[in-house]
């Protein structure tokens, strides 16, 4: 069985204590406008059978570490085929 995917990072800020529902509209917008760029450029591939969308939220601990960790990701997965 062969797969075949692709996994991106989308940065929906610097500032790691900020939630998408705390930006202010406009940078939410150009968040949900970056997302819906990328998944509509994902679809073109003929490989690609869906989309998702998800957010990993972590506290990194140590001793230069000390704050929240946020990363949404866009997972694809392969056509059956």
């Amino acid at each position: 069985m062969n797969g075949i995917g692709a996994h991106e990072v989308v940065i929906e800020t610097p500032r790691h204590e900020m939630t998408l529902a705390a930006l202010p509209l406009v940078s939410a917008k150009n968040v949900l406008l970056s997302y819906r760029e990328r998944i509509i450029d994902l679809r073109r591939d003929p490989r690609l059978r869906y989309v998702l969308v998800f957010k990993t939220m972590a506290l990194r601990r140590g001793p230069l570490w000390n704050i929240p960790i946020r990363k949404s990701s866009l997972s694809l997965s392969s056509r059956k085929g």
